[in-house]
């Protein structure tokens, strides 16, 4: 499974755009618009507004006890939500 068709099967939505921006609207975020929406999600975790999004990811997932690249961070969290 990919770490796009993982994403879907857990966030849900008619496709996985909308189906993270209803997922980090219910844990935090505000925004309807994606990118926005994504950064306002990590922000509500106490992350610094310092740095790209990969960087703020990278701090959440790292912080969650996740390891290796970004792809396998995120591969698990997905796996774990």
């Amino acid at each position: 499974m990919t770490l796009n068709d993982l994403i879907l099967s857990k966030v849900g939505g008619k496709n996985i755009n909308t189906g993270l921006v209803d997922y980090y609207r219910m844990n935090g975020a505000t925004s309807f618009v994606l990118p926005v929406a994504e950064r306002q999600f990590l922000l509500s975790k106490g992350l610094s507004d310092e740095g790209a999004t990969n960087d703020l990811w990278m701090e959440y997932l790292g912080g969650l006890g996740f390891n290796g690249t970004i792809d396998d961070r995120l591969y698990r969290y997905w796996l774990s939500v």
